[in-house]
């Protein structure tokens, strides 16, 4: 699949969307997909925190969408995906921008997609690679971020605020 390029990659293509509406399940728990922006995203790192992310919300009985792959796209499709599919919560995968330590990052968008996100919506976890944190350890944190998002129906400084009130 492909971004729109007329949009810097801000948007999905018509014919992805019409793709993504045609082959993967709507009103799942999470939806998982990976995306190539600025940089590749390294297949190793990517694959082993999406095994273990899988496995682990399956493990929590939360389902899992159709998994798919956008070429040349930026977080902001999260939005699209979410009025798409309807997930409760979109993750996306995506190789970390240049000039961070390692080429071989990877960086999870989560966003609760009920809500209209904005950048302050978005939950991060970054840094993820065998030089910051390993990608099956990151896996186990985010499937604990992702049962908060579907608990407090919010994620962001909306699930920072609520998590911090809970302490």
């Amino acid at each position: 699949l492909n971004a729109d390029k007329t949009d810097w990659g801000r948007k999905l293509s018509e014919k992805s969307l019409r793709e993504i509406a045609a082959n993967c399940e709507k009103e799942v728990d999470v939806q998982i997909y990976l995306v190539m922006g600025y940089v590749p995203i390294n297949q190793a790192n990517a694959e082993d925190l999406f095994l273990t992310l899988k496995a682990g919300l399956e493990e929590e009985s939360l389902t899992v969408g159709t998994p798919f792959f956008v070429r040349y796209c930026r977080v902001n499709t999260t939005r699209q995906i979410g009025e798409l599919l309807k997930p409760k919560v979109v993750c996306l995968l995506i190789g970390e921008r240049p000039g961070l330590l390692t080429s071989e990052d990877v960086g999870v968008y989560l966003v609760q997609s009920i809500q209209k996100n904005v950048g302050i919506d978005y939950t991060v976890v970054a840094n993820i690679s065998k030089h910051g944190v390993p990608p099956v350890e990151a896996g186990a944190h985010i499937v604990e971020i992702i049962q908060d998002m579907i608990r407090y129906k919010c994620s962001g400084v909306k699930l920072s605020k609520k998590l911090s009130d809970c302490t």
